[in-house]
């Protein structure tokens, strides 16, 4: 059973960032209030329908890439990604490397479940996809936490 939120906010320190998060009236989850959030902006991804599209995407983490990508996505899978700066697109066998906007919500969601110290995402008010993400999993582990932004998303015919 889910209770109603009570309307006070308590903020959870995280180095120099601090994440709000609602107190619940009966969850001992303080994350609850994002898994909401994730929950109804995948609702209004997956009504939108879109199986192919192309996205502008740029992660920042410790990873091999993190100049901006525009990725094309056909009939819900990764089919394309090109360099922004030289136009030249990542060799066939990378193209695993990148996700789908489903994909990037199975990332969140999994992220979510391990109960990160910060968990900051902002969703796109009309298709819902995640247009930017800051995670952090753990205090205590260097190097696990990622950052990415997702723009320019429009449909592509099939």
């Amino acid at each position: 059973m889910r209770c109603k939120p009570f309307r006070s906010v308590v903020c959870l320190s995280v180095g120099l960032a601090a994440l709000p998060v609602t107190a619940g009236a009966c969850s001992d989850d303080p994350l609850s209030e994002e898994r909401d959030r994730l929950d109804a902006a995948r609702a209004r991804w997956t009504g939108a329908s879109l199986s192919s599209y192309g996205f502008r995407y740029q992660e920042i983490c410790f990873c091999p890439s993190i100049e901006p990508m525009d990725v094309q996505v056909q009939g819900g899978e990764v089919v394309a990604v090109f360099h922004v700066g030289s136009g030249e697109p990542v060799p066939p066998d990378q193209l695993s490397w990148y996700a789908t906007v489903d994909g990037l919500f199975d990332r969140l969601e999994t992220s979510l479940s391990a109960k990160p110290v910060q968990f900051e995402v902002v969703y796109d008010a009309a298709l819902g996809y995640p247009g930017s993400a800051s995670v952090d999993i753990s205090e205590q582990i260097a190097d696990e936490e990622y950052s990415f932004t997702v723009t320019d998303l429009a449909a592509v015919d099939d």
